[in-house]
């Protein structure tokens, strides 16, 4: 019975966090596409500047 528990504990886990990577890999996907433009539009107008 033990047994049986911390299996099903385990693969619920196992799913819970291949879940939670894939939408920390979203989020983080999702926030550079933001992120990046930003960077590249502040550097183009700092290398303008200069």
């Amino acid at each position: 019975m033990c047994i049986v528990t911390i299996y099903r504990v385990e693969r619920a886990f196992k799913l819970i966090s291949k879940y939670a990577l894939h939408i920390f890999y979203y989020l983080l996907k999702v926030h550079m596409q933001n992120i990046i433009p930003k960077v590249a539009q502040t550097s183009l107008m700092r290398v303008l500047v200069l």
